[in-house]
């Protein structure tokens, strides 16, 4: 039974690194592709084009934030479902997933614990799209729709 146990235990571990990656992945491709948006919308002095990055930030800090969500799943189920059964039958065991605080139950319990780098990556080009539509001219219409949107989704995303 131990062994089954210590199996399933790294088998969970693995998975637990697979959403670290697409994490990771999500992170890079969310900087990259706001900055050639930002750069692009400003070479062309389109506000309208600035106002999309935020939709574009906002969305990838979701799946972001998805993935830490599944890490703090699995990271509860290790620490409730194998970590204390074996520490109930080894007194004094330490497991890694027992020395931290349960998972937040929604997802803005689950930014409060996120490093700042991670928000950042997602309100530093939204904020910085936002500031600069302010500066080049464009339809009143669409700016009034694609600012609602975006103030909309920014509102989601911190306090949701």
């Amino acid at each position: 039974m131990l062994q089954f146990i210590l199996s399933e235990y790294s088998s969970l571990r693995d998975e637990i690194l697979r959403p670290a990656d697409h994490r990771i992945t999500l992170l890079v491709a969310s900087l990259t592709i706001s900055a050639a948006v930002i750069g692009i919308a400003v070479e062309r002095e389109s506000a309208d084009l600035l106002l999309v990055v935020t939709v574009i930030a906002v969305l990838f800090g979701l799946l972001v934030l998805f993935q830490h969500v599944i890490i703090y799943i699995i990271a509860d189920y290790i620490r409730d479902n194998i970590e204390g059964p074996l520490k109930e039958a080894f007194p004094g065991l330490q497991g890694w997933q027992s020395s931290r605080a349960p998972a937040p139950t929604h997802a803005r319990g689950a930014l409060s614990i996120w490093h700042f780098p991670m928000m950042a990556v997602t309100l530093v080009p939204a904020v910085t799209s936002l500031g600069l539509s302010l500066t080049f001219s464009g339809r009143l219409a669409t700016r009034a729709m694609l600012l609602t949107i975006d103030l909309t989704a920014l509102s989601y995303y911190l306090v949701q």
